[in-house]
């Protein structure tokens, strides 16, 4: 019986012992509460509220600002002016750098200036001389009216023999002209009939007996060959200038009718102002004109480096005389009044729980404690694989920025779920 007494009496001690461990905890644990929720005194209770546990998706971040850009020449060339430092305010469009000018390119402003002023004085011209203009063509219609009806005139009482006739003007042409090359080579050897007798052709019985009788005389017969193809000949070429003589007064004809109706084409085109065919060439002129003196500026412009919006030269560590390449780095610039956070490693069971605008915490690491809110602005359609993880790129914009934020701060975003 003993020993049964002696277990039951340690056993009741080893229970009291581990309430009044329990208690003795309970007791600790409620005091520090107390000591916690009660301040001591002569201390400020901080204004920083402690971080929250919002719950939802958690992602890493960095601070960047809203806008910001790479800053770089569209051409190559050599730093001539530098009229910023990093960390200098700009105003958009305010000259950051400039390149050093090439002679060429001022010559090509001088000449382009020139045809701009050339191609507007032709335009000028064609609208102050209007009236000019339709006078001429006026007097052109006049011109032009007596000639036809001179042509009119000569076609009409020009006889044309039947036997050149029946030809039309070119077949006339071909076949007079081919009767007065027969007829010339028929005549060619009696050209000369009194030439000596190794050089004459035997001639008709009937025309001289004997023939050293008329040689030496002079005598000529209507049955002489010299009198012969001489008559032939005349009267070969005699046509072929009825040919000719037709064919010229038609082209006269024709010539004379055209162009009096291109001049009355014309007087259409001036009756209102200036020739508007002439008109549309001397503006298109002017407008290439135009385009290459756009051009010439252009190339100009392009040594400059203007700042595209407003903000901060962040950086910019280039050199007088330093050579630099077109779309090189040179700095950057940032508009550092609003600043933005993007993430960098939502993954792709995360993001589909985020939607555009809705809110979010953001904690930054250099600033803890401090809770700042913010909207999601944009959710990357585009992957990024990150340790074998498919990741988003998500921007929050931030609605109440801190002027101790920097470009690159790490932060820890949070986005409330349901």
């Amino acid at each position: 019986m003993l020993p049964m007494k002696r277990i039951m009496i340690r056993l009741i001690s080893l229970i009291i012992f581990v309430l009044l461990v329990v208690l003795s905890i309970s007791v600790y644990k409620g005091t520090a509460a107390l000591a916690a929720e009660t301040p001591i005194a002569g201390t400020a209770t901080p204004d920083v509220q402690p971080v929250l546990d919002y719950g939802g998706v958690v992602a890493e971040g960095r601070i960047v600002p809203s806008n910001y850009i790479n800053l770089s020449f569209k051409v190559d060339g050599e730093v001539a002016e530098i009229l910023v430092k990093e960390g200098s305010q700009v105003k958009s469009g305010d000259l950051i750098a400039r390149l050093k000018m090439d002679q060429h390119l001022e010559a090509n402003i001088t000449l382009a200036e020139k045809g701009v002023l050339n191609a507007q004085q032709a335009v000028d011209d064609l609208k102050k001389n209007a009236g000019v203009d339709q006078a001429r063509v006026m007097q052109s219609i006049s011109d032009y009216s007596d000639k036809l009806r001179q042509a009119q005139r000569m076609s009409y009482y020009y006889t044309v023999p039947d036997r050149v006739a029946v030809f039309n003007m070119f077949e006339a042409i071909d076949k007079t002209h081919e009767k007065v090359v027969k007829a010339r080579n028929e005549y060619e050897p009696y050209i000369d009939l009194f030439a000596d007798s190794a050089s004459v052709p035997s001639m008709p019985p009937l025309f001289c007996i004997p023939a050293t009788l008329c040689r030496g005389v002079g005598l000529q017969s209507d049955q002489d060959p010299n009198m012969v193809y001489k008559k032939k000949l005349n009267d070969a070429e005699g046509d072929f200038n009825i040919a000719l003589t037709q064919l010229r007064n038609t082209a006269n004809l024709n010539r004379s009718q055209a162009m009096l109706d291109k001049a009355k084409r014309d007087l259409e085109k001036v009756k209102t102002g200036p020739n508007q065919d002439k008109l549309a060439v001397a503006e298109k002129r002017l407008q290439t004109a135009q385009f290459n003196l756009e051009a010439a500026k252009t190339a100009i412009k392009d040594l400059e480096l203007h700042a595209p919006f407003d903000g901060t030269v962040v950086s910019l560590p280039i050199k007088l005389g330093e050579n630099v390449k077109s779309g090189k780095n040179i700095g950057q610039l940032a508009d550092t009044s609003n600043w933005t956070v993007e993430t960098n490693n939502l993954t792709e069971i995360q993001v589909v729980k985020i939607e555009k605008g809705q809110s979010a915490q953001i904690v930054a690491d250099a600033l803890s404690g401090v809770d700042f809110k913010g909207v999601v602005d944009r959710i990357s359609d585009f992957y990024v694989e990150k340790s074998g993880d498919v990741t988003y790129t998500v921007k929050v914009n931030l609605l109440q920025p801190d002027p101790r934020l920097r470009w690159g701060m790490t932060v820890v975003v949070t986005f409330p779920t349901k």
